[in-house]
């Protein structure tokens, strides 16, 4: 779902009360805030993959590890397209 940035799946997976932080230093609550930061992702980097290295949860909260990486094609931060590949 992340990976292809399929914002029509994310309430099969998360809770509508959910707050997602981004390694970018984004904080969305909610589907919709999660749909908008897949869309800016999925805006910014062609070829976007998203692979889940560590996942923990305990009790009501999940922590997870991810690696990104992808074809710079949009604005990312204060960084016009470059066209190189990236990761983080």
């Amino acid at each position: 779902m992340v990976s292809t940035a399929d914002v029509g799946r994310i309430a099969e997976f998360c809770h509508t009360d959910m707050t997602f932080r981004s390694s970018l230093g984004h904080s969305k609550d909610g589907v919709e805030g999660f749909s908008e930061f897949l869309t800016f992702i999925g805006a910014a980097l062609g070829e976007f993959q998203c692979s889940i290295d560590d996942i923990i949860s305990e009790r009501n909260k999940v922590c997870a590890r991810f690696t990104f990486s992808g074809v710079h094609k949009g604005d990312l931060l204060l960084f016009q397209a470059t066209g190189a590949q990236v990761s983080w």
